[in-house]
């Protein structure tokens, strides 16, 4: 999870990654806070919502999730039919999943479509 490497920063164990993650976005909800984490839709977007999908249905929460992009329904539409080529975990929970829901459904999390924003020439 989120295995970018950059230079000069500390580098967290990746099985700690997620967890750490998880717990600052905690810590602000918390304290009444709004996270707003600028991700690459075709890099680690999917990484970061599976695992925030997954970690609002075990806990229940019911603070709000967006995912907002110009293109965020077909990037979720597009991974949605390439199961097959997504890591190992990922194709063994669809597999083992008692509904068969696909992972990239979004149960919590709302698509929002953003527009760029056009410059008068």
């Amino acid at each position: 999870m989120l295995s970018v490497v950059c230079s000069g920063q500390p580098q967290f164990a990746e099985k700690t990654r997620g967890p750490k993650l998880l717990d600052s976005i905690m810590l602000a909800l918390r304290n009444d806070g709004s996270i707003l984490m600028p991700v690459d839709t075709a890099g680690r977007v999917l990484e970061v919502m599976l695992l925030l999908e997954k970690h609002w249905a075990v806990n229940r929460l019911s603070y709000p999730l967006a995912l907002l992009s110009p293109v965020a329904y077909n990037t979720l539409e597009f991974a949605k039919s390439q199961l097959e080529w997504m890591n190992e975990q990922v194709a063994k929970e669809f597999e083992n999943s008692r509904d068969k829901d696909n992972p990239f459904s979004m149960r919590y999390a709302e698509l929002l479509l953003a527009r760029p924003l056009h410059t008068a020439s």
